[in-house]
């Protein structure tokens, strides 16, 4: 699910996750994703 979560991953070399410079953790989440798998409470 994470290659459909995240609209756009950030890079992954030998081991480590490179962060992108956006604000917070700069990960952006395809709204399409979650709806369709999300749930509600």
């Amino acid at each position: 699910m994470w290659y459909e979560l995240v609209a756009e991953r950030p890079r992954i070399s030998e081991g480590q996750m490179y962060l992108p410079e956006a604000p917070g953790l700069g990960l952006t989440f395809n709204q399409e994703i979650i709806d369709q798998y999300g749930t509600v409470a």
